[in-house]
């Protein structure tokens, strides 16, 4: 009886991470981001061979960094400062994935965004759903269907 008990508490887990992560993945891209005109050239200056590296949520050491200001907004504003890339938006994967397309639209610059790794354990990354990173691409994939002009996200 108890080992029933455990395998359908174990069942119940994993068909709501299913259903959970599922839901995260469909989240739709925002509508769009609104670069600063400072963005622009700040990332004209900081391109290499047509690609800026973007780095999510952490200093950079080589490349931008792009932090999170969190605020309800529609449109996300992406401000430059101190060679960091500013957003004034909601800190998520829809929010990150429009930052990135703007920055390709408006720039012609392909972003490669880095996402530090988490350090944490694969039971910790099934549970969460691995973090923003995964979400992102998912949201990219769907909002360019064309591998070559898609942003590109890192993880680690």
């Amino acid at each position: 009886m108890r080992e029933l008990l455990l395998a359908l508490a174990l069942a119940a887990t994993l068909l709501g991470l299913a259903v959970w992560r599922g839901h995260r993945s469909r989240t739709p891209p925002a509508a769009r981001a609104v670069l600063d005109p400072a963005v622009r050239r700040l990332v004209t200056r900081a391109a290499t061979g047509g690609t800026v590296r973007i780095v999510v949520g952490a200093p950079a050491p080589d490349g931008l960094s792009l932090t999170f200001s969190p605020v309800a907004a529609d449109e996300p504003r992406v401000y430059a400062g101190n060679g960091a890339l500013r957003v004034y938006g909601p800190p998520d994967a829809a929010t990150v994935a429009a930052v990135l397309l703007a920055i390709r639209d408006e720039t012609g610059i392909l972003p490669h965004a880095h996402f530090p790794g988490t350090g944490h354990g694969l039971v910790r990354r099934l549970v969460t759903g691995g973090g923003t990173a995964p979400v992102t691409r998912v949201v990219l994939r769907r909002a360019e269907p064309d591998p070559r002009r898609r942003p590109v996200v890192h993880v680690g």
